[in-house]
């Protein structure tokens, strides 16, 4: 299971940080700073059995990334699929796109380039900024 890992971004940390409890993991939120929005921690790290997740979150787009190195999540968070990945691309909403972008570039989805080259010439400056990356990262 090592690796990356998108969550659904609906998921509040709350559900998440009570999955890890819930399946005996030790650790929490490691942010020194008061989260951007509340409740909301940008860093967290659980430890079980030899497996560390390391948990990230971007609150302007509402990305959760689990970095994974070992061999086991808690059952209740499963990853963001592929489609819904292309679906935030093909979304005619900045942040959404944005999300979409930033996911991709996460997993390094090699199946979503055409989208990300569309990106690249209608989204929005920052958009196409942030597509620009992810296809370089692609390649």
């Amino acid at each position: 299971m090592t690796g990356r890992v998108v969550l659904e971004p609906a998921l509040p940390f709350a559900a998440i940080q009570a999955a890890f409890r819930e399946g005996g993991w030790r650790g929490g939120p490691t942010t020194l700073t008061a989260p951007l929005l509340p409740g909301e921690p940008e860093l967290a790290v659980w430890r079980k059995d030899g497996t560390v997740v390391q948990y990230e979150y971007n609150p302007v787009v509402g990305l959760r990334v689990l970095e994974v190195a070992g061999d086991a999540l808690p059952p209740q968070l499963t990853a963001l699929s592929p489609d819904a990945i292309r679906q935030a691309l093909n979304s005619p909403d900045e942040t959404t796109q944005l999300f979409g972008v930033l996911a991709s570039t996460e997993l390094g989805l090699r199946e979503v380039r055409r989208q990300l080259e569309t990106l690249m010439t209608t989204g929005t400056p920052l958009v196409r900024t942030y597509a620009r990356r992810a296809l370089a990262r692609t390649t």
